[in-house]
């Protein structure tokens, strides 16, 4: 593709996800949403995070990435060239789960993708979120139960595949933002986990959209409820969660709670989903970030220096 810099959020949004396709043993197909997330370190340093589902990468023997290349170190500017990592059992998939077996995330350091470019002296162009886009909850007091939302990630697979870029989709909050939501969701054990800090959006969630962020995002007017008020002019920006899943119809009524399957190959399928999605918060992301920080080796300079932020 030319090289194309982002200059609204919403063009921004376009170069935080990365594609994971990843193969199994048996050999069948993985897809999934990663998106980049920047934790904050010392003074104006951050340290980017890949964070997607357990269940995107369970089982996944041979993982590929295909990212945007920058010009030079600074990963300023995109240089328009495509690049992409392969990640095995050999490099290492340096998956870091979540210790509760009831949050679906994991997460790992992103630029040690940067060790599987095909260039010696090549790095990686994206955007990142930052911990400053995570509303306080008196930011989330204030705003009402239904919400405009995005949601970034590549549903079914699919994607712009000749400019490597994902596809954005619109809906709302189903659930208030400001109240923490519990959901019961069996696991493959058969052993019942409950679900906490969930955030519900009304959005069709379909294969391939696990790990997939989700903002509110208004442009213009908004209203506030702190002040009783419409706030005009700019724009009202804070990272929501991350998909995991959503609920489905079965052939024989009862409603069941199930992971977004990351294989969208054809197959007979009697769950049918209902236009929910489920996305654990951001501040549990947060949180999670920090103990992948600390068991982290201390990166190196050209890694921890602030840069790709989402503003």
């Amino acid at each position: 593709m030319s090289a194309f810099e982002p200059k609204t959020f919403d063009e921004q949004l376009m170069f935080l996800t990365v594609r994971l396709e990843g193969m199994k043993a048996d050999g069948s197909p993985s897809t999934g949403t990663g998106f980049i997330y920047r934790h904050p370190l010392s003074g104006e340093r951050t340290l980017p995070m890949l964070f997607t589902n357990k269940h995107v990468v369970k089982g996944v023997v041979r993982l590929n990435v295909r990212v945007h290349l920058a010009t030079d170190d600074t990963r300023a500017m995109p240089s328009g060239i495509l690049d992409t990592v392969t990640l095995d059992a050999r490099s290492g998939m340096n998956w870091i789960n979540h210790p509760d077996d009831a949050v679906d995330i994991c997460g790992m350091p992103f630029l040690f993708l940067e060790k599987g470019l095909s260039g010696s002296n090549a790095f990686i162009y994206f955007k990142g979120v930052g911990v400053d886009m995570i509303p306080s909850q008196a930011q989330l007091d204030a705003l009402g139960a239904v919400n405009q939302v995005l949601m970034v990630g590549y549903p079914n697979g699919l994607w712009d595949v000749n400019n490597n870029l994902p596809l954005i989709r619109a809906g709302i909050t189903a659930n208030h933002p400001a109240i923490s939501m519990s959901i019961n969701v069996e696991a493959e054990s058969g052993q019942l986990l409950k679900y906490q800090n969930q955030q519900v959006v009304d959005m069709t969630c379909v294969p391939g959209s696990s790990g997939s962020p989700i903002f509110i995002y208004d442009q213009g007017t908004h209203y506030d409820k702190a002040t009783k008020s419409n706030v005009m002019g700019g724009a009202r920006v804070y990272f929501l969660g991350m998909l995991w899943g959503g609920p489905q119809q079965t052939v024989e009524g009862p409603i069941v709670v199930k992971p977004i399957p990351t294989n969208s190959a054809p197959v007979a399928n009697v769950r049918i989903p209902i236009g929910l999605g489920y996305a654990f918060k951001a501040a549990v992301i947060k949180d999670f970030a920090k103990l992948i920080a600390a068991r982290t080796v201390k990166p190196e300079p050209k890694v921890s220096v602030t840069f790709g932020d989402v503003k």
